[in-house]
């Protein structure tokens, strides 16, 4: 099996296992500054889900020789095998809105497959879910169309 395809079955379960972790981490997720900087980039949040993605793959890697590098935001992984390396982007978004969404990426440059933790902030705790990007997506009459480029809105309940 080749680097991709192994990387390729361990993306759903690096994502499906940091959103639990991070599910289950309320105390860290209240601790948060969800705003740092002009940008919001959420870059505590992106900070703690790195820790727990680097734990899930620590748990779920069976191949001594594939290591992983974390970024930040978002969650940039380089999977690395030998000489070989390949890139991957899990994204990340959070929200506190009370209908439950945010103003998408735009059309232009995104992967509607990629894979998403998607975390919703709420007085009574957060939720955490996940899934690919597209299952997310919503359309609206009022879809925003910023830098001429439309960005559907992510719904949190698509997750």
């Amino acid at each position: 099996m080749d680097l991709k395809e192994e990387i390729n079955l361990l993306i759903p379960q690096i994502t499906k296992l940091t959103a639990f972790k991070l599910s289950k981490s309320q105390n860290e997720l209240n601790n948060i500054s969800w705003h740092k900087g002009e940008s919001n980039t959420d870059l505590e949040f992106s900070e703690l889900a790195k820790k727990k993605c680097v734990e899930s793959f620590d748990e779920i890697n069976t191949n001594k020789n594939l290591f992983l590098n974390v970024e930040i935001p978002d969650l940039l992984l380089t999977f690395k095998k030998g000489d070989h390396k390949q890139r991957f982007k899990i994204e990340l978004k959070s929200t506190k809105s009370a209908d439950r969404s945010v103003p998408g990426s735009m059309i232009m440059s995104l992967d509607p497959n990629m894979w998403t933790i998607f975390c919703l902030r709420k007085e009574s705790g957060f939720e955490v879910r996940y899934g690919r990007y597209h299952l997310g997506m919503s359309r609206s009459t009022h879809d925003l169309f910023q830098d001429r480029s439309p960005r559907p809105r992510l719904q949190f309940d698509n997750f």
